[in-house]
C-alpha cells in the first residue's frame, strides 16, 4: 500500500518514473483517502474506548461488589445510571435522526429501522443475564478490569471469548444445514 509520501512523489516524478496515468492517478487518490479515513476512524473508536473504559472505572460500573450489590437489590445507584444513561441515549438519538445530522467520522446520515423483538432476542437477554449474574460483570467491564491489570478479569474474558466462538461456530453449522434449492427446482438439504 503507497502512503501519502510515496502518492506526492510519484506524482511529481521524483521515484525517477513518469508521472502517473490519470486512471491509476484516480486509483491511488482513492487509496490513500480510504487509508486516511480508516485511520481517522480507527483514531476516534480507541479514543472513544479510552473516554468509556475510563467512565466505567469512575462509576464503579467495573467493581463486582458494586454490581453484585445493584443485582442483589441492595443498592440502587447503578440503577439509578442504567436509567440516566437510556433516558440520555434514546432522546439524544431521535433528535439526532430527526435533524438527520451526519455521523462525526464518516460524514454518513445517521438512522436505522426499527424492528419488533424476536424470541432470539429474549434468549440472547436471558443467557447475557445469568452470565452476568454469575460473573458480576459484562463485557464492557471485563475489558476495563483487564486494562486496570486485574489477573481474575482473565479467566472472565476468556470466558467472554469461548461464548463468542461458539456463537459463530453454531451460527456456521445451522447456515450449512438450511434448505437450499437445487439447480433441477427441487430443494435438497445441504448438510455441510
Amino acid at each position: 500500500m503507497l502512503d501519502e509520501l510515496d502518492v506526492r512523489l510519484c506524482r511529481s516524478g521524483q521515484f525517477g518514473v513518469e508521472p502517473l496515468p490519470p486512471a491509476l492517478e484516480r486509483l491511488v487518490d482513492r487509496a490513500a483517502v480510504v487509508k486516511v479515513g480508516l485511520m481517522r476512524v480507527k483514531l476516534v473508536a480507541v479514543s472513544f474506548g479510552l473516554v468509556f473504559g475510563f467512565v466505567l472505572s469512575w462509576s464503579t460500573l467495573s467493581d463486582p461488589d458494586s454490581i453484585r450489590r445493584m443485582l442483589l437489590l441492595q443498592d440502587a445507584y447503578l440503577y439509578l445510571m442504567f436509567i440516566a444513561a437510556i433516558a440520555t441515549g434514546f432522546v439524544g438519538c431521535r433528535i439526532v435522526r430527526a435533524l438527520r445530522m451526519r455521523a462525526f467520522v464518516t460524514g454518513d446520515v445517521i438512522g436505522w429501522n426499527e424492528t419488533r423483538p424476536e424470541p432470539r432476542h429474549v434468549y440472547g437477554a436471558a443467557i447475557f443475564g445469568v452470565g452476568w449474574a454469575i460473573s458480576d460483570a459484562c463485557p464492557g467491564p471485563i475489558a476495563t478490569q483487564v486494562g486496570r491489570g486485574f489477573a481474575w478479569s482473565l479467566c472472565l474474558l476468556t470466558g467472554v471469548v469461548l461464548g463468542i466462538t461458539l456463537f459463530f461456530r453454531l451460527r456456521e453449522r445451522a447456515a450449512a444445514t438450511r434448505v437450499l434449492p437445487s439447480s433441477a427446482g427441487h430443494t435438497a438439504l445441504d448438510s455441510r
